[in-house]
């Protein structure tokens, strides 16, 4: 199960999201809680038509072309953002652009390429930054 916190000032929203492997198929549950007193309210919108989300992917993910089929995946969906390994053996990405795209790539990280093993995925929606010059490799 993946959780995407989202800021709204004065709320906290949890997305629980459950995927089922076997028909493809997402399925999300909404709460929503105030936030915490003294936590940070000062979240925007998202502009219209813009999402940003970041994607932790573990499993066999670093030395089977994950960073490189990523990129290619964001550059045929004309989206935004970056990818790049970390010391802890897993794989990041931002994917920022329309949020049919971004979940397009969100989908596409919970397999990966041929070559990989994907075992858990951690994804969160963050506000966009206007994240510009394509899709990089870190």
């Amino acid at each position: 199960m993946d959780r995407r916190w989202v800021a709204r000032p004065g709320v906290r929203q949890t997305v629980q999201v459950t995927w089922d492997g076997q028909t493809g198929h997402e399925r999300e549950r909404l709460t929503s809680a105030p936030s915490a007193p003294g936590a940070p309210t000062g979240a925007t919108e998202a502009p219209p038509g813009v999402a940003r989300t970041r994607v932790v992917v573990h499993g066999r993910v670093q030395g089977v072309w994950f960073r490189d089929s990523c990129q290619r995946e964001a550059r045929n969906c004309g989206v935004s953002g970056w990818v790049r390994n970390r010391e802890d053996g897993t794989v990041e990405a931002v994917f920022e652009g329309s949020p049919t795209a971004v979940g397009r790539l969100v989908a596409w990280c919970r397999t990966g390429p041929p070559t990989a093993r994907v075992d858990a995925t951690e994804v969160s929606e963050e506000p966009p930054v206007g994240e510009s010059g394509g899709f990089a490799i870190r």
